[in-house]
């Protein structure tokens, strides 16, 4: 039970003029962004490269639409089509997927340090 002779203490709230602050998201660079211009890359590592992603990105959005789904199908009480090893599989599946992908990009971070380093 609360003390009667207690007072709550508030505080008005702020002005959202235009003197609010403002802040604006920076994504984190990781690769250099001085390596030297005429850096060339091989087209056929270009091409590998290209493959992966597209291979990770579109097999992780089937993952996740396919979940999606599964969800609209449990909301309508509708057979669901999955069961939770399944779900679990899929999910397992897109990760390392990402995985692999963050791995082949850290491969070509330190490649692009060590041009930086090198002078190249």
């Amino acid at each position: 039970m609360k003390n009667p002779s207690t007072k709550l203490h508030t505080v008005p709230a702020e002005a959202t003029g235009s003197d609010a602050p403002t802040y604006r998201f920076e994504s984190f660079t990781w690769t250099p962004d001085d390596f030297p211009r005429n850096a060339m890359v091989h087209a056929e590592e270009l091409a590998q490269l290209v493959n992966h992603v597209k291979d990770v990105a579109t097999g992780a959005a089937t993952v996740f639409q396919l979940i999606l789904a599964h969800k609209h199908e449990i909301d309508q009480d509708n057979t669901t089509y999955l069961s939770p090893c399944s779900l679990g599989l899929l999910q397992q599946m897109a990760m390392r997927s990402l995985q692999s992908l963050d791995t082949e990009a850290d491969n070509i971070v330190d490649r692009l340090h060590s041009l930086k380093g090198s002078g190249a």
